[in-house]
């Protein structure tokens, strides 16, 4: 029996092959994944659109009032739901709805970077243009990845841990 799993695990089995998205874990494959884990600051909500939406994964908006971000999102696999920033990021009621949010906005990275990707123009076959495509690519490709791995962190971790460093600066 597993006892734990990483999320770089639990991303390479369920991954779907034809939509490159993996799929949100169950509350049992979530314990697993979040033994060990440590502790990070929120992701900067700064960064995000006012409202962004992809067919097939979901949509969001996201709004300021007064000092804290409230959203309104639905996926694909649930109805409209509601929230605020801090109520999502401290209520442990509220994390089956961070997992669910904080998921969508990670697919959304990956997808980004996947259309992203498929843009960077080949210069040529030449062994010097293809070392340079590559390691543009792969940069390119790392930074997509970074961002996704902050949104799955953070949608997967308890509320008890995380650091809310970034909280006051709406």
């Amino acid at each position: 029996m597993t006892t734990k799993l990483s999320l770089s695990e639990f991303l390479e089995f369920s991954t779907n092959e034809i939509t490159f998205l993996p799929t949100l874990p169950t509350l049992d494959q979530l314990k697993l994944i979040r033994k060990g884990l440590r502790k990070k600051k929120i992701p900067d909500f700064s960064l995000l659109p006012n409202e962004f939406e992809y067919d097939g994964v979901g949509k969001f908006v996201m709004e300021i009032i007064d000092t804290d971000y409230f959203i309104e999102w639905k996926t694909d696999r649930s109805e409209i739901k509601k929230s605020s920033l801090n109520h999502l990021c401290v209520e442990s009621e509220k994390e089956l709805d961070r997992l669910e949010f904080g998921w969508m906005i990670a697919d959304f990275a990956r997808l980004d970077g996947i259309n992203h990707l498929r843009k960077i123009p080949r210069i040529s076959n030449s062994d010097y243009h293809q070392d340079l495509f590559n390691k543009e690519y792969a940069s390119q490709q790392k930074h997509f990845q970074s961002i996704e791995n902050v949104w799955r962190h953070w949608a997967i971790v308890p509320a008890s841990h995380m650091l809310f460093e970034k909280l006051d600066s709406v």
